[in-house]
């Protein structure tokens, strides 16, 4: 068969591609699902949260991502008994952590609006730390903590320590 338009070559060619590259396009636009995790046991996350940036009510976003994040953990298997949390607060994210009092003292407001939030995430396992450091600066106590918190001695090294040994690190 003689093409006018084409060479034997380029016919062969262009055959080729029409037979092997066009089923992996379709294969690529294929909907695959959504991907799923496969580590669903021994979850070590230390979340370090030292930015203020908080929603329209208050309330801290990496607070409320972490819940979040707990809720999915839920959802596909991943309960408390196979996870450990560790959430660093350090730098800005201190007031996110302390008394209604101390979060006015600081001149945030009148009540801590993470109160609530940050009592449902210790009920849920996770370990709520401070960076002493940063508390000692604001001239903060043990007392201006929320019910739970545990003061680190510094918020830095307190992320180093669980990254070396094998925590996955977020920040916010």
């Amino acid at each position: 068969m003689k093409l006018p338009f084409m060479k034997p070559l380029q016919f062969l060619t262009l055959l080729s591609c029409a037979i092997f590259i066009l089923p992996l396009v379709a294969l690529a636009d294929a909907d695959v699902g959504i991907i799923g995790l496969e580590v669903k046991d021994n979850v070590n996350v230390v979340y370090h949260i030292k930015v203020a940036s908080v929603r329209e009510d208050g309330v801290s976003k990496g607070v409320a991502e972490l819940r979040h994040l707990l809720r999915l953990y839920d959802e596909v298997g991943v309960t408390r008994d196979k996870r450990d949390i560790h959430a660093v607060f350090d730098a800005d994210g201190v007031p996110f952590v302390v008394s209604d009092s101390a979060y006015a003292r600081l001149g945030k407001g009148d009540t801590n609006p993470n109160t609530a939030l940050i009592a449902e995430l210790i009920g849920e396992g996770v370990s709520v730390e401070v960076c002493s450091q940063r508390m000692e600066r604001d001239k903060l106590t043990s007392q201006s903590l929320l019910p739970g918190v545990k003061m680190v001695l510094g918020g830095q090294p307190r992320v180093i320590d669980l990254e070396l040994r094998g925590y996955a690190y977020f920040r916010f």
